[in-house]
């Protein structure tokens, strides 16, 4: 995992870390167990209530924002053929939340 997301090696000072994307850093997000488990506990964390409701709370927890009109109908979309754990993991493995801008 360090390796895959270019972490700084602990042994040795380094003033500039080497900033990479690579394929394998979105498998880690796809696949680990880690991510799936995180995913199925934000997941548990909404409340019952309408898939807008959950979309709309998910998107205040992960990103701290509301969805916009788009995102929401493309998610309400999504969870008719999928489950809340994959649109949690989903949402976990947006650039939004894993890259500042």
């Amino acid at each position: 995992m360090i390796q895959t997301f270019d972490f700084a090696n602990a042994d040795t000072s380094t003033a500039r870390r080497v900033v990479t994307t690579v394929p394998q850093q979105a498998l880690f997000a796809m696949n680990s167990a880690f991510m799936t488990q995180s995913a199925a506990a934000l997941a548990a964390r909404l409340d019952a209530g309408t898939n807008s409701q959950r979309v709309a709370q998910a998107y205040e927890i992960v990103l701290g924002r509301q969805p916009s009109d788009e995102e929401l109908l493309l998610a309400e979309e999504f969870l008719t053929t999928a489950s809340l754990e994959q649109f949690a993991q989903v949402l976990l493995m947006s650039n939004e939340l894993m890259f500042v801008d």
